[in-house]
Order: structure tokens, then C-alpha cells, then sequence
């Protein structure tokens, strides 16, 4: 659909946090690989965004874990592990294409706005990128199942923990938080300011134009 083609990548430059879900590694989903290559990339080495993958396979019957045991079970615990370590090498490769389109188009603009993006950037880029695995249907069906809780305290702990949810809404509260103190920063630093400044110089002219303009101020 162009049309929302079109808005997913509006939405992607306007972002100051793009996240990415996959159901495995972004090798087997292209369509994604050619977004972040030509959108996101060049927007994270420029820090002017970030990006954060989330891997979600719940969807993916029967290979998805489809019980509290298996969810807490070793062979999920080594399946993300294997799946984070594929998306951060293919992370760091479509970085490093988008780092040589990215100088290349500088060199050829002349632009001398910054140096040239390093190989070292790209990879201190990648490994700090957040990767996570999230289970919201495991999660929520925990939430509904009371009479489990009860019977197994702490096994329900364990996977409220590892479904990545708490952590997910705990993410966006704090961009959340963070945006507001942007706002507010620029508020008190630049636009009062700015409105302060304009104020007196168009007392300033009416004062020197013989306007009548009150004492106090």
C-alpha cells in the first residue's frame, strides 16, 4: 500500500525513537532492512534518532514457546540469545552501508559540516543498540489468569519479568519523560527568551516614537 508506505517513513524521519519488531532477524525480513538502510540508519549516525528491535514470535506456531515452561526454558533462553547476536551483525551491516552512502553523498556535496563517520562509530552504534524479546500474549494471559498466580507465585514472577513488557512500558514512560523535558528546556531557554527580547524592543520603538507607554514597563 503506497499510502502507508508513505506515512512509515514520514513516521520513521520525524522519530526520535524508531522501534523495530521482528519475528526473527531482520536477514529474513527485507522489507525492513531496505527501511533502516535508506530511512533509519543514516538518521542514527547522525544521532539524530535511535533504534531499539523487538523480537516477538508468539505468532509463529508451533515453533513458539506455548507454555510457562517452556517460555522459562533453556531452549527459549538460547533462542533469543542466537537471534540477538544475528540481528546485531546484520544491524551493524546495514549501518555500515548506510555509513558509505552516508560519507560518499558528503564528499560529493563538499560538505564540511562534520568528519566523515568511522567504522568504530558503526560499531559502538550496534552494541549498544537495545535488542529485546517481548511476549505480550504470555504476558497478558498471565495478567487474566489469577488462579495460576496464586498456585505459582514464582513462576509467575519470572515470566511477568522476562516478557519484556514492564520493561517495554518503562521504555516509553521515560521518552515520554524525557520529551516533555525537552520541551520545557527549550521553553525556559529559547522561546521566553526570544518573546522577553521582542517584548522590549517594541517598547523600545514605541518609546523612542513618542508613544505612551507605562512607567513599569
Amino acid at each position: 500500500d503506497p499510502m502507508c508506505e508513505q506515512q512509515t517513513n514520514e513516521g520513521v524521519l520525524e522519530a526520535g525513537c524508531i522501534f523495530v519488531m521482528l519475528s526473527k532477524t531482520l536477514k529474513e525480513d527485507k522489507g525492513t532492512k531496505i527501511l533502516l538502510k535508506n530511512k533509519a540508519a543514516p538518521l542514527v549516525l547522525q544521532g539524530k534518532s535511535s533504534v531499539v528491535f523487538l523480537i516477538c514470535r508468539e505468532h509463529q506456531a508451533p515453533c513458539a514457546p506455548r507454555g510457562v515452561d517452556q517460555l522459562l526454558g533453556q531452549n527459549e533462553e538460547d533462542w533469543v540469545t542466537k537471534c540477538r547476536a544475528a540481528i546485531r551483525k546484520n544491524w551493524r551491516e546495514v549501518l555500515q552501508e548506510a555509513r558509505v552512502a552516508f560519507n560518499a553523498d558528503m564528499e560529493h556535496r563538499d560538505e564540511q559540516v562534520r568528519s566523515k563517520i568511522l567504522p568504530k562509530e558503526v560499531d559502538d552504534i550496534a552494541e549498544k543498540t537495545e535488542i529485546r524479546a517481548i511476549y505480550p500474549v504470555m504476558h497478558t494471559s498471565l495478567l487474566l489468569n489469577s488462579e495460576f498466580r496464586k498456585k505459582n507465585p514464582d513462576k509467575a514472577d519470572q515470566v511477568l519479568d522476562k516478557s519484556g513488557i514492564y520493561w517495554l512500558l518503562g521504555r516509553l514512560e521515560a521518552m515520554h519523560r524525557d520529551a516533555i523535558v525537552a520541551i520545557v528546556r527549550r521553553l525556559a531557554k529559547v522561546s521566553l527568551p526570544t518573546l522577553c527580547a521582542k517584548m522590549r524592543r517594541t517598547l523600545d520603538r514605541a518609546k523612542s516614537g513618542g508613544g505612551q507607554v507605562p512607567e513599569r514597563l
